[in-house]
């Protein structure tokens, strides 16, 4: 599960693909970034479907302003405020499971 996530921790991991397409983010969200929030979004849900319970809390909150992303887009768009205060805390500790877990990146 921890390869899902994190692989090689490059740009193109799911971990590396998070801070890059938050920080994308303006004041408007264009279909591009609205895309790749999606994507991260049903990446994420992947992962929840497999996840172990002490990864599964951690990978909901991570979830959850993506999500949010998403309902304003399948709504027909609107005003989108987009809570990522847990984002960071999240991330570091979903990383934190892995190499309790034994992960290690090759």
């Amino acid at each position: 599960m921890c390869e899902g996530i994190a692989g090689d921790l490059g740009s193109d991991s799911l971990v590396g693909r998070i801070p890059d397409a938050i920080l994308a983010i303006g004041d408007e969200l264009d279909d591009k970034d609205a895309a790749e929030l999606i994507d991260i979004n049903d990446d994420l849900g992947r992962v929840l479907e497999v996840a172990p319970p002490e990864y599964a809390t951690v990978i909901r909150s991570l979830k959850e302003p993506f999500q949010q992303v998403q309902d304003v887009v399948s709504g027909g768009g609107g005003q989108l405020s987009m809570d990522t205060s847990r984002v960071q805390a999240d991330v570091t500790e979903l990383m934190e499971l892995c190499v309790a877990d034994g992960y290690t990146i090759s």
